[in-house]
């Protein structure tokens, strides 16, 4: 999240966005500061989707002979090093060297089928995509609310078929986000359905705490929202698990 709000910040401060270009993303060139920030969230989370993976695996209970996804990530890694390379325009002597040696390694890792398939596959999925691709599978009456938390505070954005409306930058943590969140759940689960004090009880909180994470996800982008009929989430946990 940081890439993406030293982007916000560059953007805020007028900095032409060609200055990105003297680094080595892995964007497109021809994009906005802001649209360079929700790729780099894009990026992370992708990364975090495989790192979640591989975890899994290693640990899950009762389960023996797990393959080992070590050389899944390092093979995705490397395919990503070397898009990235072959993007740029002119490449010095080290970096032709560099690509050679990539290659060879990705060959080397996915002799095994089954592994160059499922690095193929996440490489397609996690692959970067013109931005103005993905707006354009967004429907006229609909926006995608993209919201990210992380350690030091959250950043969201209001994305829709014209691009992105708003981008929004907040001080909720995913621990802060993770308490509500996790009581909805919880009531959720208990609810029965009939009348009583109990379940009126369970309502009102679940009407606060609702209310409380709308203020979050929601209240920033009301002017945006209110313009469509269809509100589509894209999250990050510990939104994930939250019944849209």
């Amino acid at each position: 999240m940081n890439l993406a709000r030293l982007c916000l910040r560059w953007e805020t401060l007028g900095v032409p966005v060609s200055f990105i270009s003297a680094y080595e993303h892995g964007h497109f060139d021809d994009i906005s500061w802001s649209e360079h920030a929700l790729l780099f969230i894009e990026m992370s989370r992708a990364r975090v989707v495989l790192e979640s993976l591989q975890a899994q695996a290693e640990h899950a209970p009762g389960m023996t002979g797990v393959t080992n996804t070590a050389p899944i990530s390092e093979a995705v890694h490397k395919r990503r090093l070397l898009r990235s390379l072959l993007a740029l325009k002119d490449l010095s002597l080290e970096q032709k060297q560099e690509v050679s040696q990539l290659k060879k390694d990705i060959e080397d890792l996915e002799q095994d089928g089954d592994l160059s398939y499922a690095t193929s596959f996440i490489e397609t999925v996690n692959s970067t995509i013109e931005p103005r691709l993905l707006y354009q599978s967004i429907d006229e009456d609909a926006v995608v609310i993209e919201a990210n938390f992380a350690p030091r505070g959250c950043m969201s954005f209001a994305v829709t078929r014209e691009g992105i409306q708003k981008v929004h930058q907040g001080t909720t943590t995913v621990v802060d986000i993770r308490r509500p969140v996790m009581r909805v759940m919880h009531i959720m689960r208990n609810m029965t359905g009939y009348i009583g004090e109990e379940e009126e009880a369970r309502r009102n909180d679940l009407d606060k705490l609702s209310q409380e994470i709308s203020s979050v996800l929601l209240a920033p982008f009301v002017e945006t929202i209110r313009t469509k009929s269809h509100v589509i989430f894209s999250v990050s946990d510990p939104m994930t698990a939250f019944p849209f």
